[in-house]
């Protein structure tokens, strides 16, 4: 698999942004659009993995639009981030909905359990536990791996060789000790 491609659709630069920047630091190639004429063209001929369509300032956002968004048979609309049902069908779209100011933290926490669980399906249905037994981490992205032993709260020793060593040590999920490595490769 690729990176994943992300499509961002709204009118909130500031929302939108930080959604951006989150999306990026998992290692997503991320498109944005601050016009949703332009924006829901683009989801329907780009094919992005997924799509956040920011609808804060929803006054913004013809009906007909939002209404071929939600009637498409080929996107399945994500707009409920408290009960994280990360089954969905690989063959629509997903479009993350951010309704209200008060569902940033929530959707980006779910977008992080939902980008892991995939990127795990995505591996010819072998997690990332199966992959730890055969000593190949090198294609999950640090932000994936970091989120997983978080997640899962692993104790661990995490050995990266790239141009420096750096060895972390986790107990419970959580960085408690680093070792060698550089000042630009601190936690």
């Amino acid at each position: 698999m690729g990176a994943y491609r992300a499509l961002i659709i709204g009118s909130d630069k500031d929302y939108c942004y930080v959604v951006k920047e989150f999306l990026e630091s998992k290692g997503l190639i991320v498109s944005l659009v601050l016009d949703y004429n332009y924006g829901i063209d683009k989801l329907f001929y780009e094919n992005p993995d997924i799509t956040i369509l920011e609808l804060i300032s929803s006054h913004k956002i013809s009906t007909n639009l939002l209404g071929k968004v939600r009637s498409s048979l080929d996107i399945q609309v994500i707009d409920n981030f408290n009960n994280p049902d990360l089954s969905h069908d690989m063959d629509k779209k997903d479009v993350f909905l951010l309704q209200d100011t008060n569902q940033l933290n929530t959707l980006l926490a779910y977008l992080n359990t939902f980008l892991i669980n995939n990127y795990q399906q995505a591996k010819e249905g072998r997690g990332i536990n199966d992959t730890a037994d055969d000593h190949n981490l090198k294609s999950y992205p640090y932000p994936v791996l970091l989120s997983y032993i978080y997640r899962n709260n692993i104790s661990c020793v995490l050995d990266i060789r790239s141009k420096v060593q750096l060895i972390v040590y986790f107990e419970n999920g959580l960085p408690v000790f680093a070792e060698a490595g550089e000042v630009e490769t601190a936690l």
